[in-house]
């Protein structure tokens, strides 16, 4: 199973320092925000996503200017962004983690080579116990054993040391939470004995679909559905008009199309509000891959991340 978390803000060694008044400001300014009312509209928007603002308000009992004033704000801040979080198992895409190590000369080469790859949907330098790049692939299916000789064939040229390659299940996303978060104080509770107790004891797990098996191919989708697919990944609050003129379409055509096929068919997974705990300049990010006795233990762990301020991530390895 691998995990990414955002932890308590401990600074590795080579970041360790005082904290400036600048950092100071900076760490107000992004738990200021965080009041009962925004923590309800962030919850609300990864179930209903940025398009349903009215709905929202209708559900938390707002008044829509409030909710929409709200929203703004936040987002006008940078305090937080929405992803909508594509369905690539029906889009006959096979996601795959990869832990490359090399040596610190050859880093940039390393870089090139995951880049020229193509495929990947995120990339990340490795500190630590691992001394290299973490990166993230959609490969399609069918061209897996591809994905895995282009690996050896740089592990066999010196660019790279050593190459852990994960074939995982969907990768799911923590929704934000604030069960731990103080409204008065503006500061987070990191409750990690109940966090334990909750693993050691749970008799329920809240596990999703596409977290223990990976889901069958079967959405039907043409050129223009990816194309709108491609443009609502790229920004999750892109308007049908500016789609139609994007794709030199009627507006009518796009929302049809967007509702009918893609919404419809569940290409779009699910929206997802990036919201870290701490500003993301003032925190480390950390992966861990973790090896469970059985699936038992498995289902317990993975069911208590879904809802932890610190967890960004979680995923499962195939057939491990």
């Amino acid at each position: 199973m691998w995990i990414l978390l955002n932890p308590n803000n401990v600074l590795s060694p080579s970041k360790a320092r005082k904290m400036s008044l600048e950092d100071i400001e900076r760490m107000v300014l992004h738990m200021r925000d965080i009041d009962p009312t925004n923590a309800e509209i962030v919850k609300a928007l990864n179930t209903h996503g940025p398009r349903n603002l009215s709905l929202i308000a209708k559900k938390l009992k707002l008044p829509s200017s409030t909710v929409r004033a709200r929203f703004s704000k936040l987002m006008n801040n940078g305090r937080f962004w929405i992803e909508a979080l594509p369905n690539r198992s029906k889009l006959g895409l096979s996601p795959m983690i990869a832990i490359l190590e090399c040596h610190p000369n050859r880093m940039q080469q390393l870089q090139g080579i995951v880049e020229n790859l193509g495929y990947w949907i995120y990339i990340a330098r490795c500190y630590g116990k691992f001394q290299g790049l973490h990166a993230i692939f959609a490969f399609p299916t069918e061209h897996r054993e591809n994905a895995e000789a282009y690996f050896e064939e740089a592990k066999k040229s010196g660019a790279i040391s050593q190459a852990q390659l994960i074939w995982i299940t969907e990768l799911l996303m923590a929704y934000p939470n604030f069960q731990w978060f103080d409204f008065e104080k503006k500061a987070w509770n990191f409750q990690w004995q109940t966090w334990i107790e909750e693993v050691l004891n749970t008799s329920s797990y809240k596990l999703p679909s596409g977290f223990l098996t990976s889901e069958p191919n079967t959405a039907e989708v043409d050129e223009e559905d990816l194309e709108i697919l491609y443009e609502v990944c790229k920004n999750a609050q892109v308007g049908f008009a500016e789609l139609a003129k994007k794709l030199g379409m009627t507006p009518q055509a796009v929302r049809y199309r967007y509702y009918n096929h893609i919404v419809e068919r569940g290409l779009i997974k699910r929206y997802y509000v990036w919201l870290f705990p701490y500003h993301p300049n003032m925190a480390d990010y950390c992966g861990f891959v973790i090896h469970f006795e059985d699936e038992s233990y498995l289902r317990k762990f993975a069911s208590s991340l879904a809802d932890k301020p610190f967890s960004i991530y979680y995923t499962k390895a195939l057939k491990e």
